[in-house]
This record gives structure tokens, C-alpha cells and sequence, in this order.
């Protein structure tokens, strides 16, 4: 079991983190993780894994699944939300982070729009 460094056992868990990104893989083993750490840090211990393994490595941005919901507090504090043992073995599931979507074109309006019909037929 590989533990996080600079982190005492007291609000640890151990995790062991999946992703379907063969590229983003990590070895199958369980890792110390503190109860504290957030979406950063997990990315960050991530990013670390993966320079071990790689001469050359770009940090990326990973989101988080847990029990299939977005990490967005801490993870202990997901797993009291949830009500997840903190003395079972957490399977972490991470994803490449994708910047949120921006609008194409907007069209503004002075009110509400309610509806909108389409007709098949151009009409120049």
C-alpha cells in the first residue's frame, strides 16, 4: 500500500483508483489517502504517479467519481455525505477534466422566449 507523503495515518483512507483512460492508467494498488484532500490534490497525486512512469508528462486536470457522483467537497466529507465507511476500501473513479461549455451564438431578447417552430422549407 502506497501512502501519500507528508501525511500522518490519523483521517486516512485507503482508495484504489480506476479510470477507462488506458492512457491515464495508474497501477492497481491502494493508496493511503488523507481525508482532506480535494479534486486538486487528487489530481495532483495522480500527475505524480504518472511522471513516475513517463520520461515525458503534461499535468492534466481529472474530475473525480465517487459511488457515481462528482467529487466537489473533500473526500471525507463525500464519504460522510454519502455515508461511505471511511474503514472500507474506496474505489475512486477519475476522468480527464473538460472546461465547461461556452455559448456558440446567443441571440438576446427582450423578453422570454416560450416557443420556437422550424419550418423545412427556406422561404427567400
Amino acid at each position: 500500500m502506497a501512502e501519500v507523503a507528508g501525511t500522518s495515518t490519523a483521517g486516512q483512507v485507503q482508495a484504489r483508483f480506476v479510470t477507462k483512460l488506458q492512457k491515464y492508467a495508474i497501477p492497481d494498488t491502494l493508496y493511503s489517502i488523507p481525508t482532506k484532500i480535494d479534486v486538486d490534490g487528487l489530481s495532483s497525486l495522480i500527475n505524480g504517479i504518472l511522471k513516475e512512469d513517463h520520461d515525458v508528462w503534461k499535468d492534466v486536470a481529472y474530475d473525480f467519481l465517487i459511488a457515481g457522483e462528482f467529487l466537489r467537497v473533500s473526500l471525507g466529507d463525500q464519504l460522510e455525505e454519502k455515508g461511505i465507511s471511511t474503514e472500507a476500501v474506496i474505489e475512486i473513479e477519475y476522468v480527464e477534466k473538460l472546461p465547461a461549455p461556452e455559448p456558440h451564438k446567443s441571440l438576446l431578447h427582450d423578453d422570454w422566449v416560450s416557443a420556437i417552430h422550424a419550418d423545412k422549407s427556406p422561404k427567400w
